[in-house]
């Protein structure tokens, strides 16, 4: 029964760490040509990834949050890389639109808003990394609009509790 239980927990955790990657890898090596249209072809280290939250990302109607998008980069990839965002959903805005990750940066914090009345559910934006040559690259976000809950008002009772007698 212990082997079982071992088992199902290492197989859960293969699983897991299996899907912590997603997206598209971009860059000169990500279609194999070198990003030059030439007869070089390019390896991994040349390619990016696109890593966004784990989780869905969750923003309540008429106010904003912010999120961190990064690139996973490849040992020879070092170029700036622009970030755009494709099936945003209707009255959600995402700023930077166009967020540039230099060659030196990690990723960048991008802000999320919804307006008051931004459609509500769940959602799943594009994210395309352009690098400065080769192949765009994609990953994509979870995001999930709230209702805004309405202000709480008060019970009889709860009015009572706050009265102060002289």
């Amino acid at each position: 029964m212990r082997i079982l239980s071992m088992s199902c927990f290492l197989g859960a955790l293969v699983a897991l760490a299996g899907c912590g990657g997603g997206g598209t890898p971009g860059g000169p090596g990500a279609n194999g040509d070198g990003g030059d249209g030439g007869s070089r072809f390019g390896t991994a280290d040349e390619t990016f990834k696109i890593d966004v939250p784990f989780l869905s990302t969750k923003v309540t109607q008429g106010e904003s949050t912010t999120a961190e998008i990064s690139l996973n980069r490849g040992t020879n990839f070092d170029e700036d890389v622009t970030l755009t965002f494709d099936k945003v959903p209707k009255g959600v805005t995402i700023k930077p639109d166009e967020a540039k990750i230099s060659a030196s940066e990690k990723g960048v914090t991008i802000t999320i808003a919804a307006a008051a009345k931004a459609a509500l559910g769940d959602f799943t934006v594009k994210v395309i990394g352009k690098p400065t040559k080769g192949a765009d690259a994609s990953h994509e976000l979870k995001l999930t609009v709230n209702a805004k809950e309405p202000p709480k008002e008060e019970t009889k009772n709860e009015k009572d509790e706050n009265t102060v007698e002289p």
